[in-house]
Formats: C-alpha cells, sequence, structure tokens
C-alpha cells in the first residue's frame, strides 16, 4: 500500500527505467543495488530497499519478457536484473511517502492503522 505521490517521482523520470527505493536496507525485501546513481540489479544484495514498483520503457519491458522465456525463471528480478545490465534504472526515492509491503498479518493491521488513512488524504478523501 502506497500513497499516490510516490508515483509522481517514477511518472516524471526522463529514464527508460525507473524504480521506486528506500534507502537503507530492511531484512526479508529484495534489495536494489545503485552503482554510480544507477539501479543495476536487483535481488538479495544491495545498498537500498526495492519497493515493489518498477517503470520500464516498453523496449526495455519487451526485452525483460523475452528474457523470462529463455531463463525460464519463476523470479521475475532475476530476469529484470539481466536487463538492468542494458537499461539502467533511475533509484526514486519514496522516503517523504507513507508506503508499506504487505507480507504478513501485522504488516497488513499496520497499513489500515497508520498508513491507509494518509493515503485517502493523499488522494482528497479526508
Amino acid at each position: 500500500m502506497f500513497h499516490p505521490g510516490v508515483l509522481d517521482g517514477i511518472l516524471e523520470s526522463e529514464s527508460q527505467c525507473s524504480c521506486l527505493v528506500r534507502s537503507g536496507v530492511e531484512h526479508g525485501k529484495p534489495q536494489a543495488l545503485v552503482v554510480d546513481g544507477w539501479v543495476v540489479e536487483l535481488g538479495a544484495e544491495g545498498d537500498c530497499t526495492y519497493m515493489g514498483i518498477l517503470r520500464m520503457s516498453a523496449e526495455a519491458a519487451e526485452d525483460a519478457l523475452a528474457q523470462c522465456n529463455v531463463i525460464d525463471v519463476a523470479d521475475y528480478m532475476v530476469a529484470v536484473s539481466l536487463i538492468l545490465r542494458e537499461y539502467p534504472c533511475e533509484p526514486v526515492e519514496v522516503e517523504r511517502y507513507p508506503i508499506i509491503d504487505i507480507d504478513t498479518q501485522q504488516d497488513s493491521l499496520v497499513a489500515h492503522r497508520d498508513i491507509f488513512p494518509m493515503v485517502k488524504g493523499g488522494i482528497g478523501l479526508l
């Protein structure tokens, strides 16, 4: 669950590829490896936390889909990481907005209690 403002940064990026990240590494969350200001890999080793939203150009997305079919791996981040070598991704920081990755019942409780009211406010429902 995320505040709609997080999409502004990713949509405003002029890069062929951009993704949402949060500073620091969170235990159990996918990470993004940033080199010279570009995300070059998604997965288990990185500098920041990948927040699960990625924007790619049509060309990069087609190449990523083709790569998924070639390598026959269920984890899309393997294919995306291979594509990021050709299409480096601009990291878009999301610290200023509320965002939560819901993996557990506790995450869901926090999302509904703390995050959802801010999301509703962000889209003008409060």
